[in-house]
């Protein structure tokens, strides 16, 4: 079956990978491209013959690999570059990996980028990876114009989507609707002093987010002290003995947040003994306990307790499902916004397929001029022949300027791969002298 072309000026546009939604995390796993192995990996891909240049985007739920070619290759082909030899004794299923071409290549990217394409909807993480994916093959000098103007018009894309629509609103992780959740019951964080129970993923997690929320005041506490002791230096804290949960909490916070994997409960209204109703110390604030644990760290006793609020997972739940409906709404106007800027990035492509042609005739046109005017010299003064030079290339450039302009909108507007070829073979045999023409013959 005949191929069409997906050529631009000589690049032929490609990109193969797998995500969540066609592979297992398994075969995610095999074939992710770890950050230190990112540079060998792809120098492994611009050494093959007919790559002009390639970027690898590799998170933990896609690995992905944009390829600009001098020639078409199938896809075999780009399956072997992207798992190079990585699965060697694994039989892959074809149906866990994409692959696709000319303007779908873009779509998919600009998705990408925007968040239309991720397990969570909207996430600003892909962003600025797809930003550093980008740097790490420019500064490896591993891609070429078409990637470069394809990545940067990515990033423009999802900055464009998150600006104009609600699509990244919202916590939808526990992690960041429990800093959320802080931020809307105390406003303003500077003067808010936290202790964060559990090092674990979701406790440093919640922790980080309090931090950039504004929370400077901290106290860890871990069964690990020596987590503890991590994660209150990056915080800038101080660490809780494990064995200070055994009494009373002499310290005075405001917020409390548990993410343990206890079996039972660890904190009880007699642990807050001496925290509740403290509204005082705390400049008449609440005390507020978010318990993230499954099975739950706090009694539920606790939410009881005089001017003490107390948040589960399934609370921040709710508040999440709100948050990826909200953000579900917005995917029309996202996809529009995307569209947009495909369209414009196919403009551009379209009139690059074209300039090497506009160069070449440019250049022709010129000697052409410059041969008449050579040939014809002696039939002016010299007092003319200046003039007549300046005449006959406001002669050219005005003919030119009209020529290019209608080229290039029709290069915009049509999706014509050969065009730069009809327009060169029109043309094929300006640069050779004509032959004088015969004189009139007498009646």
């Amino acid at each position: 079956m005949a191929r069409t072309p997906d050529r631009i000026d000589g690049r032929h546009l490609a990109v193969i990978g797998l995500n969540h939604k066609v592979a297992d995390v398994s075969l995610r796993e095999q074939i992710a491209v770890a950050p230190e192995m990112r540079e060998r990996f792809m120098n492994r891909v611009v050494e093959c013959p007919h790559v002009a240049g390639g970027i690898v985007l590799s998170t933990c739920n896609r690995t992905e690999l944009y390829l600009s070619t001098t020639e078409w290759m199938d896809r075999e082909q780009l399956q072997a570059l992207l798992v190079q030899d990585r699965c060697s004794g694994v039989e892959l299923d074809d149906q866990c990996f994409y692959v696709y071409r000319k303007g779908d290549v873009p779509r998919h990217l600009f998705r990408v980028s925007a968040g239309l394409d991720s397990m969570i909807l909207g996430e600003h993480q892909i962003l600025a990876q797809v930003k550093q994916a980008y740097a790490d093959a420019l500064n490896a000098r591993q891609t070429d114009a078409v990637l470069n103007r394809l990545l940067t018009s990515a990033i423009e894309s999802g900055k464009h989507v998150r600006q104009r629509t609600r699509i990244s609103m919202g916590a939808v992780s526990v992690a960041y609707a429990a800093a959320e959740l802080a931020r809307q019951i105390y406003g303003e964080m500077g003067d808010v002093s936290a202790l964060v129970i559990g090092s674990g993923k979701t406790g440093r997690l919640t922790a980080r987010h309090l931090y950039e929320a504004g929370v400077r005041r901290w106290w860890v506490c871990s069964r690990s002290s020596e987590r503890a002791g991590e994660l209150a230096r990056e915080l800038g804290g101080h660490v809780l003995p494990w064995t200070a949960l055994q009494q009373p909490l002499e310290i005075d916070v405001h917020l409390i947040v548990s993410a343990t994997a206890a079996s039972e409960t660890i904190l009880r209204p007699e642990h807050f003994k001496h925290l509740a109703g403290r509204h005082a110390r705390r400049n008449g604030m609440p005390l507020t306990c978010v318990d993230l644990a499954m099975p739950r760290d706090i009694d539920e006793a606790v939410g009881r307790l005089p001017g003490t609020y107390l948040y589960n997972v399934d609370n921040l739940q709710d508040v999440i499902q709100d948050n990826l409906a909200l953000r579900q709404q917005e995917t029309h106007c996202a996809r529009l916004i995307t569209d947009e800027d495909v369209a414009a990035f196919e403009a551009w492509r379209r009139e690059r397929r074209v300039s090497r042609t506009i160069a070449q005739l440019t250049s022709k046109f010129e000697d052409v001029r410059q041969r008449e005017m050579a040939e014809h010299l002696n039939d002016f003064s010299p007092g003319d022949r200046e003039q007549a030079e300046r005449f006959s290339k406001r002669l050219l450039n005005a003919v030119l300027h009209a020529a290019i302009g209608n080229l290039k909108r029709t290069a915009r507007e049509r999706e014509d791969d050969q065009l730069p070829e009809s327009v060169r073979d029109i043309f094929a045999k300006l640069d050779e002298p004509t032959d004088a023409p015969e004189p009139a013959q007498k009646s």
